[in-house]
């Protein structure tokens, strides 16, 4: 026998084993055909000759290979239910007799040499790579999920926090009921019409109305204020009630009375408004800055339903298109006040000059000329007066292109309505958010259920092929004494 040192190494690749062994005719050129018989007579064993013990182990023929048969053997002969052998030398066990016989036709004609190469080309180039490749996938997407679930878990966070910050916003309590809040908000228009009454509060404004008191105060002192329906009292009634902190020293006003801040009248105040016919009495109660008013308006703008077009003809005389809610809702609102103020200065301006000086009562000499001035200005007044009916309540001040009875009465209905949809958006969009989240889970889970399985079939199947590895390696040093027989496998599944 030759000595370790002067035993001649032989490298093998594994996909040329099977070549190797038929040109040195270690298997027969056969082998295919033998190892089909084979096969087929381990598939009738195992319907006819298998331990009850061992079938749900071993379930179908294709997994059963050298290695299992010898294991399926190994058993068979710790159970062994008949002793002894036959004339031949055989057992008498035809169970263990099966599995002998199946074992000597592996090792006849170096069978399981040929199967052993058959399998290693096949592990090593289809079955392994894919382990390999369904590893990676599964990692790839377990990363991407672990991503993804903390882009969802931020975004959990903002949509939470959002939602805190809407009831905080609008004074809610989400422990309660929330409807009932919303029914509450609905009397109580945004806070954007602080605006509009500071506007009417301005000190210009204030100044045209005492003008026009101080007017009609020297030229009709027998007039009664009713009659002409005071601007004044109107304005101060309205903003009283627009703000609890100015009606406490008024005990006859009541906050939670409705108050009825639309007129009757149909007549057009300026050039530019449109009559409307709609009775309205809305409560409006004190009211905090509203988050995102903005935002409501610009969605209110949105709707369809919502979308009315009405004309404006400003101070120059220009027509303009516009929606009754627009991106420009404040600007519009403020141009619109200023061109009524406007048309009453003018007014004002107009019977004043037409009046003159106050002292022409008393002039004798030219009293037929009087009296004509006086019919000219008593039809300035009711001029002025049939203006002032126009203009009497609060419908007509908040007339016009932008504020308008219908507005104010959509505003306070879509106001609930824009509130519970973007209450229940909000509240969807976490609900939608912890939904996604819990689908990652269930699918990282799953995928890490799926990776586990394919590094068991990896290795297992590593492991399978380091066993036909050294098998083939033994089974041609003990055939060729005077070589060293190396299997080379592939360098990227060593």
């Amino acid at each position: 026998m030759a000595t370790e040192s002067s035993r001649l190494l032989v490298e093998i690749p594994d996909k040329q084993l099977l070549d190797w062994l038929k040109s040195r005719n270690r298997i027969s050129r056969k082998w295919n055909v033998s190892l089909k018989q084979l096969r087929e007579r381990i598939k009738s064993a195992l319907t006819e000759q298998l331990p009850e013990e061992l079938r749900q182990k071993y379930p179908s023929s294709e997994s059963i290979y050298y290695f299992e048969v010898q294991d399926i053997l190994e058993f068979v002969r710790s159970r062994q239910e008949v002793t002894g052998k036959d004339w031949l030398g055989r057992s008498k066990d035809r169970r263990l007799r099966t599995w002998e016989e199946i074992v000597e036709n592996y090792e006849k004609d170096n069978l399981l040499l040929a199967e052993a190469a058959q399998r290693m080309s096949q592990l090593t180039c289809f079955v392994i790579p894919q382990n390999r490749s369904d590893m990676t996938k599964q990692e790839d997407l377990i990363s991407t999920l672990a991503k993804r679930q903390g882009d969802l878990r931020k975004k959990l966070e903002d949509a939470t926090k959002d939602c805190e910050n809407f009831f905080e916003g609008f004074n809610l309590d989400p422990a309660l009921n929330v409807d009932l809040q919303l029914i509450h908000l609905k009397s109580k228009l945004p806070g954007i019409f602080r605006e509009i009454v500071s506007v009417l509060q301005s000190e210009p404004f204030s100044r045209v109305l005492n003008y026009h008191d101080n007017f009609l105060a020297t030229l009709t002192p027998n007039r009664q204020v009713e009659d002409l329906n005071s601007l004044r009292t109107c304005m101060a009634c309205d903003i009283q009630m627009l703000y609890l902190e100015d009606s406490e020293s008024h005990n006859d006003l009541s906050s939670s009375e409705p108050v009825q801040v639309l007129g009757r009248g149909q007549e057009n105040i300026g050039v530019g408004s449109q009559s409307v016919g709609v009775e309205s009495s809305i409560d409006w109660g004190e009211w905090e800055t509203v988050q995102s008013s903005d935002q409501l308006l610009k969605d209110w703008n949105r709707e369809d339903s919502f979308k009315e077009s009405t004309q404006l003809q400003s101070i120059e005389g220009s027509e303009l298109k516009c929606s009754l809610m627009n991106d420009e809702f404040r600007k519009s609102v403020e141009a619109d006040l200023l061109e009524l103020k406007s048309f009453l200065e003018q007014r004002i301006k107009d019977s004043e000059e037409a009046i003159g000086t106050p002292q022409f009562l008393v002039v004798n000499q030219e009293m037929q000329r009087v009296e004509n001035n006086l019919l000219s200005v008593e039809s300035r007044i009711e001029n002025l007066k049939e203006m002032l009916k126009q203009v009497n309540d609060t419908l007509d001040l908040f007339r016009g292109p932008v504020i308008s009875r219908i507005l104010l009465l959509r505003i306070s209905q879509r106001y609930e309505e824009r509130l519970k949809r973007s209450l229940q958006e909000k509240l969807q969009r976490i609900e939608k958010i912890k939904s996604l989240m819990n689908a990652c889970e269930q699918q990282k889970q799953e995928s890490a259920k799926l990776l586990s399985e394919a590094e068991y079939h990896y290795q297992k199947n590593r492991d399978v092929l380091d066993k036909l590895k050294k098998l083939v390696q033994d089974r041609l040093d003990s055939q060729f004494p005077g070589s060293e027989f190396r299997i080379v496998l592939d360098i990227n599944y060593e």
